[in-house]
């Protein structure tokens, strides 16, 4: 008697998809990290699976440069405070820490000239040659929410806590307090089409135009946000030009 493979089904539906020159649907791929080095090394695996991908971050303190340079234009989530396993998690940004030890950008995710979307969640962003760095030079969407971006320091680039290139920016409960460029945007530079800000403390940034913010935007909304104690040459709480 034959006995049909269990996975048989689905195997020649693959390939009769395959036959067809039909794209199967994406999978997600989903990390569990709780090293330095297991965070880099998911990160370049993200970057060339051709998969959306999730990287979730065990609560801890990660020193390094984290990169990922993807030529896909994949969606990735970069998302802190589970427990160990990754089943369970804690938004709390407070325990889930990436440290830059001042030797480089903390967490630089780019997707070249391709209209990728990222989201960066429940981390503390710190001293790092700059703190974070998200999009692209064709579009896309960037979702910073539920961070602590802090003591930055981007020298003569744009964005000392955050700069993003994308179509739509969205910032929601960050803290970015600290950081300090001699250029665009102490607290963070967005060179964007839309921007929304929510519920965000941009405090004691120290940057050339925009001490809290520079805008670089052609539509920017600001609902109940605070910012206090920033400083610059031109715009000491921010600084908006269009695009």
């Amino acid at each position: 008697m034959l006995r049909m493979l269990p996975n048989l089904p689905r195997l020649l539906m693959a390939a009769l998809l395959l036959l067809l020159g039909i794209a199967q649907p994406t999978l997600a791929g989903v990390f569990c990290v709780n090293t330095a080095v297991g965070l880099q090394n998911s990160l370049i695996l993200a970057a060339a699976n051709g998969q959306d991908d999730e990287v979730r971050i065990v609560q801890g303190t990660y020193v390094g440069n984290f990169v990922y340079a993807s030529t896909e234009a994949q969606a990735l989530s970069v998302l802190g405070g589970y427990e160990t396993g990754c089943s369970t998690r804690m938004l709390d940004p407070t325990n889930t820490i990436l440290d830059g030890n001042q030797t480089g950008l903390v967490l630089n995710l780019s997707a070249g000239t391709l209209a990728a979307n990222f989201r960066i969640e429940g981390l503390t962003i710190r001293n790092g040659q700059g703190g974070l760095f998200a999009g692209n030079s064709s579009g896309g969407e960037v979702t910073v929410e539920n961070n602590h971006i802090r003591d930055n320091t981007a020298g003569s680039n744009d964005g000392g806590g955050v700069l993003l290139w994308a179509t739509t920016a969205t910032l929601i409960n960050n803290d970015i307090s600290g950081n300090y460029t001699g250029f665009h945007g102490g607290g963070g530079a967005l060179w964007v089409t839309t921007a929304t800000l929510t519920n965000n403390n941009i405090s004691g940034n120290t940057g050339n135009q925009g001490g809290g913010l520079y805008l670089g935007t052609t539509t920017a909304t600001l609902t109940n946000n605070t910012l206090q104690g920033n400083a610059a040459e031109l715009g000491g709480g921010a600084f908006l030009t269009a695009t």
